[in-house]
């Protein structure tokens, strides 16, 4: 029990995989596929999110919340391994999601296909990218943000005093404070 708990979960945690999960989850609420049909003089069109494709929208999001969850907890090498079969699924679940949309759009008109269009929006393409971001991210956490962020941060912190411990004394300051102390030799 006591491997899960780390003993400095914000150092041990996977920050790039966590801010590419919530950044996937608001890129499921940006347009993510528009259906354009116009005939004659009549044109329609509309935009879809990720989430209002269905309930494999609704799936790819609780999917990367729960790898966003796994990257937070990046304690152990299971979790590691479980964060990264995660992010793996949800690129795939990604990839099946952007094949059935466009099969489904044209499909859904029938014999009129030759007059709907669709096309596929600003939030698919943040989608992917933050997911591709989420598999990565473990070779990038480690390169940059453990060596770069964390041990800056570390360096420069103070040691503190522990309970028990003896004080440590700058020998310039106290030289300099008995220096400025009067000297009086029996004088009052």
């Amino acid at each position: 029990m006591n491997n899960l708990v780390s003993k400095d979960p914000v150092k041990n945690a996977n920050w790039v995989g966590v801010v590419a999960a919530v950044l996937a989850i608001i890129s499921a609420f940006l347009p993510f596929y528009k259906v354009t049909a116009s005939a004659y003089f009549v044109s329609y069109s509309e935009s879809l999110n990720l989430v209002s494709v269905g309930v494999l929208g609704w799936i790819i999001v609780i999917v990367t919340l729960a790898a966003g969850a796994l990257h937070f907890l990046n304690s152990m090498k299971e979790i590691k391994l479980a964060a990264l079969i995660v992010s793996a699924v949800d690129l795939l679940l990604l990839i099946i999601t952007i094949a059935a949309c466009h099969s489904t759009a044209k499909s859904a008109i029938g014999g009129y296909s030759s007059m709907v269009k669709g096309s596929f929006m600003v939030g698919m393409y943040f989608e992917i990218i933050f997911t591709v971001l989420m598999i990565a991210s473990p070779w990038i956490n480690e390169a940059v943000v453990k060596k770069y962020i964390f041990k800056n941060a570390t360096t420069n912190a103070q040691p503190q005093a522990q309970f028990g411990s003896q004080p440590q004394y700058n020998a310039q300051a106290q030289y300099n404070a008995q220096a400025q102390q009067p000297q009086n030799n029996g004088q009052q």
